[in-house]
């Protein structure tokens, strides 16, 4: 298991952001009960996957109101359920022939996805995160290496202020398919996605992290379980 101070290099160099930057975000996450703690020599901190989760939410989740918000980033997100999207009714009012084409296309089941089993279908964004990192930690989705000639990659985005919004993006290139699961709202149509809605804010922020971090954190953490026993937070 890997320290707060490997987690903190390991996260600032994946993200390109200034080490001092996430030490502060790892120092207001500890203090409010979001990241593993510890005393020193053997009794040392050891970060969980919950924690990794917490540090890159925190991070992504805060890009105008700053680290001061990290904490009220971390809940908000933490609560956001997954949002199952309905491809057929999407497709409805679309000419016969180009329905085909699209469902040739049709996005996979997150649900489905190897890793995601033990997720409830009313998972919240963090579960999401934490289950995509474990995939790939314990080798059952391979972010790097799909069948012979194909590439698995995927993407992580935070989305606010009005509405707040999580959507985890899995891409198996060679079959042109992609797995989203998207947090927080039913996604609109793909037609219709040309504006703000009734209500939502005119002014939005989008923050994306890559599988690059995801496979960074995972080979961090390494193959090893989580302790069985951890401190229940909460958010």
């Amino acid at each position: 298991m890997a320290s707060p101070g490997q987690l903190v290099e390991c996260v600032s160099a994946a993200l390109n952001l200034p080490q001092a930057t996430v030490v502060l975000y790892d120092r207001v996450l500890s203090e409010n009960g979001l990241r593993s703690k510890g005393g020193r020599g053997r009794s040392a901190a050891k970060v969980t996957v919950e924690d990794a989760a917490n540090l890159l939410i925190a991070i992504a989740g805060t890009p105008t109101s700053g680290i001061g918000s990290a904490v009220a980033a971390v809940k908000q997100f933490s609560k956001l359920k997954y949002s199952e999207r309905d491809y057929d009714s999407e497709l409805q009012h679309l000419p016969e022939d180009f329905q085909k084409t699209m469902r040739r296309h049709q996005p996979i089941d997150f649900l489905g996805l190897p890793g995601m089993e033990g997720l409830r279908d009313d998972h919240s964004f963090r579960d999401g995160l934490i289950a995509l990192i474990q995939a790939v930690r314990h080798r059952k989705l391979a972010l790097t290496e799909g069948k012979p000639g194909e590439l698995i990659m995927g993407d992580v985005s935070l989305e606010g202020p009005s509405p707040v919004r999580g959507v985890i993006h899995v891409f198996r290139r060679g079959s042109g398919r992609s797995s989203f699961a998207s947090y927080g709202r039913l996604q609109r149509p793909w037609y219709d996605d040309f504006g703000p809605e009734e209500n939502e804010a005119d002014f939005r922020w989008k923050q994306t992290f890559s599988d690059r971090v995801i496979r960074a954190v995972a080979n961090l953490l390494g193959p090893e379980d989580a302790p069985a026993k951890s401190k229940k937070r909460d958010v």
